[in-house]
């Protein structure tokens, strides 16, 4: 699963608007997401500056089979358009404004856990594969 490209284009109660990372477009009805998981990775920023968080967002679409694992939107923060969406705001305010509207609107479970998301504590993970490990305990499929 590759986390950069993938991206919320739009976000209402009723549908998200999403763009995979082969460029694929598409309406996903809010309905159609089952699970929404968070965790923070470290990332690179300018050459000889310290590492930094970010905030990467999987919506669980199909949890699949024994055959195949989830079906998994994987999108880093930068693909959520928060300034657009919440000019003003701080980034970390954004996040939670959003997240908090995508669990109310969809009804999707939240990992780890719903108060734990609210309360802004997400996860750390030192690398994605331990993200995905640690969620779906196999590699998931992109969606």
């Amino acid at each position: 699963m590759n986390p950069s490209g993938d991206e919320v284009l739009g976000l209402s109660d009723k549908a998200l608007m999403v763009e995979a990372q082969r460029g694929q477009r598409r309406s996903l009805a809010v309905t159609e997401v089952m699970a929404v998981a968070v965790g923070m990775l470290p990332i690179a920023g300018p050459e000889g500056a310290a590492l930094r968080q970010t905030v990467l967002t999987d919506l669980v679409v199909s949890w699949g089979d024994l055959a195949r694992g989830p079906t998994v939107l994987r999108i880093p923060a930068a693909g959520l358009g928060l300034p657009e969406r919440y000019p003003g705001l701080a980034p970390r305010e954004a996040y939670a404004r959003f997240l908090a509207a995508l669990l109310e609107h969809s009804s999707a479970n939240a990992l780890p856990d719903a108060p734990t998301l609210s309360e802004g504590r997400y996860p750390r993970f030192a690398t994605e594969g331990e993200l995905t490990a640690h969620y779906y305990g196999q590699v998931a499929a992109a969606a």
